[in-house]
């Protein structure tokens, strides 16, 4: 029943601005077609860029997000419950470190499966991803772009996701990420890139390149600016109502 009301909100909203912010060019093409307003410009998602680790030789594969949250904490019950154990029964010695707030959620906390951690919040996200050697993102649902897997691409780390998980991401399944649907083949990207370096080395570093070309914090403050002068000087009545 609330739907809607967004979506008059929404419209109403887009009708009445000089430039409307989304966060993925998927989202420029749709809000045109369906309000047929022009104004809407794609400002993605941004990180800081962050020091590149070295690649990890520990067989250590992470997921990070707050399981207060439904999609997050979906999906790392999928991970735990379905991709797992096909990463564990080929190597024991692996780990699954389940990084952020509200872990006692997840289905399996209290249990303690085998080779899984939980680490509750983390104040130092460097000496983390300095642990971890590859992500993975098994998003079931949820909307909006992954700012975890923005992350993950500005440390370079090479990262595993589902469709979902990637969705709105300017990355391409072979080049700056690894995109799976179904568990095993999920587990199996995992397992992949916990033994091939070479494979480890040229995703992060495309992905990290990747983040550095559309996510960096610094040139997304700058495009934000840029539109924002663009549609003041447009708008005549823009320095009256400013004035007022």
């Amino acid at each position: 029943l609330q739907i809607p009301a967004l979506c008059w909100g929404e419209r109403r909203s887009i009708q009445r601005a000089l430039r409307t912010f989304v966060c993925s060019h998927h989202d420029r093409q749709y809000l045109p077609q369906r309000w047929q307003h022009q104004g809407v410009v794609t400002v993605p998602n941004a990180v800081p860029m962050s020091t590149a680790h070295p690649l990890c030789q520990e067989p250590t594969v992470m997921f990070l997000g707050g399981y207060y949250y439904f999609p997050n904490l979906n999906a790392a019950n999928f991970l735990i419950e379905q991709v797992w154990p096909h990463i564990h029964k080929a190597r024991p010695d692996a780990r699954l470190i389940i990084a952020g707030t509200h872990p006692e959620t997840i289905g399996s906390y209290h249990s303690q499966p085998p080779g899984v951690e939980f680490t509750g919040f983390v104040e130092n996200l460097d000496a983390l991803y300095g642990r971890t050697r590859a992500v993975c993102c098994p998003i079931l649902s949820g909307g909006g772009t992954r700012v975890k897997i923005i992350e993950a691409a500005a440390y370079g780390k090479p990262v595993v996701a589902t469709p979902i998980g990637a969705e709105g991401l300017s990355m391409t399944d072979g080049e700056e990420i690894l995109i799976r649907r179904f568990a095993q083949d999920i587990a199996q990207a995992c397992l992949e890139l916990l033994s091939n370096d070479s494979l480890c080395q040229r995703l992060g570093s495309a992905a990290r390149q990747k983040a550095a070309q559309h996510y960096d914090r610094t040139q997304v403050i700058q495009m934000i600016q840029t539109h924002v002068r663009g549609a003041l000087e447009q708008d005549s009545a823009v320095p009256a109502l400013v004035m007022s």
